[in-house]
């Protein structure tokens, strides 16, 4: 049962506003309802089973049925209850006109895959979890900027800002997000906190790289001088993130050991606001029309670079900058940006980068042709393109795609994403 109830006030209209002349339209809503969500895999609160085959010998191949999930047979649907009120305002006839929209909204029974002990004979149920509040504003500014003769200026901008803080997470301290890779990281790069924001990073701090004047028990792995068969001087590590030149973790809790109690959150993949900016140009038969898009203040987990630009293994790639300024015994110096080598990859605050960004999304110009010919009464030709230009500091792929897509728990994460390509088109449209 989701109810809804809507309300809205045009006080523009009221008498003793209407004579001011100010507004072209004011109006007050406010509005409440629950709306249901399923957003877990069919069939999460049945038992069901997998077909597979194993081989025997060469000739015999032998089918099996095995349990493929737990039962959950008290899931149910996650609600979501929210709260909306907003102004709309118009001048001058409406060429200017804004509207604030503020909103809250509080999620419960969430559904979430929960990590369970692998003795049981799986790694997670589909459970219902703990509760979220989103909070958040929304600003709408349109304005019909120029109109002189047949030339048209409009523009309209949309800005947002939302904030979504884990209430209860089920009688869990934490929940962490998806683990990041079975081959490269071990550990979860995200971790939700109960009266915190969601999915936040979380991992080691650097501070600076290993020297070899260093303590000979650093992080207890021993530096053992040696020399291979040219004569130069090797290093043979306790652990292969103990090379000199490696990244130097901060021992947080100052108790002589490197582990699992010295990560902290380091890094906020929600931006401060969101944006999209558009303009519409005409002029007689042309027109042009221009989309930007870009978020500020968020923060992007760049796992890419510890793959390809950090020196990770011997027979991987590397970037050319990566290569040439590393930490080596020629080049010995403490830019944790350029360690000799990183194995294990850790999610480290030194791969926490700015996302902030501002991309030239779209951009179409079409032109109509005048023409009666074989009875067509509008000849239109347009080319457009997509992707066009993005400004941003941040180093990897893209700051716009995110690893694992709209999963709640790992948002802001790059691990060898593919790109927004860029893309041009052009086309006819005719009309008879």
């Amino acid at each position: 049962y989701f109810p809804s109830v809507a309300t809205a006030w045009k006080i523009h209209e009221e008498p003793f506003l209407s004579n001011l002349g100010v507004f072209s339209n004011l109006k007050l809503r406010l509005s409440y309802g629950a709306i249901g969500s399923q957003a877990v895999a069919p069939y999460q609160s049945l038992s069901s089973f997998l077909i597979s085959a194993v081989p025997m010998s060469d000739e015999l191949l032998y089918t099996y049925t095995a349990p493929a999930n737990i039962a959950n047979r008290d899931l149910k649907w996650a609600v979501t209850k929210s709260m909306n009120g907003g102004i709309d305002m118009g001048f001058l006839n409406n060429r200017i006109s804004l509207s604030v929209d503020v909103y809250s909204k509080q999620t419960v029974d969430l559904l979430i895959q929960r990590e369970i002990p692998i003795a049981t004979g799986y790694t997670s149920a589909a459970m219902n979890l703990g509760a979220i509040d989103n909070k958040g504003i929304e600003f709408e500014l349109f304005s019909s900027i120029l109109e002189r003769g047949n030339f048209h200026w409009d523009t309209k901008l949309v800005l947002s800002h939302n904030t979504s803080i884990a209430k209860d997470l089920g009688g869990n301290p934490y929940l962490n997000g998806r683990q990041l890779s079975a081959n490269h990281l071990t550990w979860p790069g995200n971790r939700t906190v109960e009266g915190e924001e969601i999915g936040l990073f979380y991992g080691w701090v650097v501070e600076g790289l290993i020297q070899v004047d260093d303590l000979v028990d650093y992080y207890n792995g021993d530096f053992n001088a040696a020399t291979d068969a040219e004569g130069n001087p090797l290093f043979i590590p306790d652990g292969l993130d103990h090379y000199p030149g490696r990244w130097k973790y901060k021992d947080l809790n100052e108790d002589g050991v490197i582990n699992d109690e010295d990560r902290m959150i380091i890094g906020n993949p929600h931006p401060d606001f969101i944006f999209g900016w558009n303009h519409e140009f005409s002029m007689g038969a042309f027109s042009l029309s221009l989309f930007f898009q870009g978020s500020y203040g968020n923060e992007i987990l760049n796992l890419t670079k510890a793959i390809a630009g950090l020196g990770y293994e011997s027979g991987y790639n590397s970037t050319q900058d990566w290569y040439e300024n590393r930490w080596t015994l020629e080049n010995q110096h403490n830019d944790e940006n350029y360690p000799s080598g990183i194995d294990p990859i850790r999610p480290a605050d030194v791969l926490v980068e700015d996302g902030s960004y501002l991309r030239l999304k779209n951009l179409i110009v079409r032109y109509n042709i005048p023409t009666k010919v074989l009875g067509i009464r509008k000849l239109e030709v347009f080319v457009s393109g997509t992707n066009l230009l993005t400004l941003t500091r941040y180093t990897g792929t893209d700051p716009e795609t995110s690893a694992y897509g709209h999963n709640v728990l790992t948002p802001g994460v790059e691990y060898h994403n593919y790109p927004k390509f860029r893309s041009f088109t052009g086309g006819l449209n005719l009309n008879f």
